[in-house]
């Protein structure tokens, strides 16, 4: 049975939630699932800039890569909107227990700032404007905005603090193609804005 990683990740978090909604004995809900997860991490699963909204969307990568890529054979999908822990996946928590009490009480999961950084990487890298760069095509405005998390008609001041923030966590993790783009995106958003 593979051990728990030393640092709690949300396909972690996502297996203890599903066991403290009691997913070993019967289906719960996809959304009760991500409520508990709020519960348990509010600072990894809250709106970026509303920390006191549940953000769902969080809650569905988790268990969307916990069923699908990382423990498959953990979850069982009930029906289309309910999943339970399957006996191994109630039996590693069970094994790792002791790695996840207190969590949702006193204790609190605090995303690093290389894990924000990364996932800010993957989203650009995931994005609509970064399959048109990287085909040699210059994205547009609108394919910018989504990856950038904004709007076409956002101010420049918007614009200059989410692209500041992407450079940031670019030069962070060393990726020099994602730094080219954002400088591109840049050049782009100031003939237009």
């Amino acid at each position: 049975m593979r051990p728990l990683r030393r640092e709690i990740s949300n396909t972690d978090l996502c297996m203890w939630a599903m066991y403290l909604l009691s997913a070993h004995i019967r289906p719960v809900d996809v959304e009760d699932i991500y409520l508990k997860l709020f519960e348990v991490a509010p600072e990894k699963f809250s709106w970026r800039t509303r920390s006191d909204l549940p953000n769902m969307r969080n809650g569905l990568t988790a268990l969307g890569k916990l069923e699908k890529d990382l423990y498959p054979e953990f979850v069982i999908k009930a029906s289309p909107t309910t999943r339970m822990l399957s006996d191994l996946g109630f039996r590693w928590i069970e094994a790792n227990r002791e790695k996840f009490e207190g969590l949702g009480n006193e204790q609190r999961v605090m995303p690093s700032r290389q894990d924000a950084g990364v996932k800010q990487i993957r989203q650009l890298q995931e994005s609509r404007s970064w399959s048109t760069w990287q085909s040699g095509l210059r994205p547009d405005l609108e394919q910018l905005a989504d990856a950038f998390s904004c709007s076409p008609s956002s101010s420049r001041a918007t614009w200059e603090s989410r692209l500041n923030s992407a450079l940031q966590a670019a030069e962070v993790s060393g990726v020099a193609e994602v730094k080219n783009f954002i400088q591109e995106a840049r050049e782009i958003v100031e003939k237009e804005i």
